[in-house]
């Protein structure tokens, strides 16, 4: 598949390396090319820091009908104005495009190496677009995460986010470091 991940930091690197690795052809946009680095990309992932949403959708406005956008960012300082999540401000000004989150439960190290031995981490999507989400769920495995569970529709990002931000306030705020993941357990 052709993607283009938008963001050039840990984030986008480790989740770019990743498909690359796994045969996808990626491209890499930053804040200046973002528009032009999109072009013929079937998948944009957004990896970039929230407080640039409304740049980015501003840069992402000539997408293609139908084009998968997943969104790995997440709101830690505060939300985009008038808006939950930036999943939720992507969908609405970009309404021409299939939304889905994904790759923001967890840090950019587990996104680099999802294995723990012989088990792996677990990833977390949510979105409307069942398409989007087949997409987002095959990248999650090409990658190396044992499941892509999905968690509901659009009205589940935000639980998405607090995922992340248990994750965050574990890894940084109570010293558990970042080398621990999700991962479900069913019987």
């Amino acid at each position: 598949m052709n993607i283009c991940v938008v963001g050039q930091g840990k984030v986008g690197t480790a989740l770019g390396t990743g498909l690359a690795s796994a045969g996808h052809t990626v491209r890499y946009a930053g804040r200046e090319d973002t528009t032009s680095a999109t072009v013929g990309a079937e998948i944009v992932i957004v990896a970039a820091a929230s407080v640039a949403v409304f740049d980015i959708i501003e840069a992402l406005k000539g997408l293609p009908d139908g084009t998968i956008v997943i969104d790995a960012m997440n709101s830690v300082a505060k939300s985009p104005d008038g808006y939950l999540t930036t999943t939720h401000a992507m969908q609405d000004r970009l309404p021409q495009v299939r939304m889905v989150k994904c790759f923001n439960s967890v840090g950019y190290e587990i996104m680099a190496d999802p294995a723990f031995g012989v088990q792996r981490a677990d990833m977390f999507m949510a979105g409307d677009d069942a398409e989007a989400k087949a997409v987002a769920h095959r990248l999650a495995l090409d990658i190396g995460f044992g499941a892509c569970h999905d968690v509901g529709g659009s009205a589940r990002y935000v639980s998405l986010e607090h995922l992340a931000m248990v994750w965050i306030s574990m890894a940084m705020g109570m010293g558990k470091g970042r080398s621990f993941a999700w991962h479900l357990l069913e019987r």
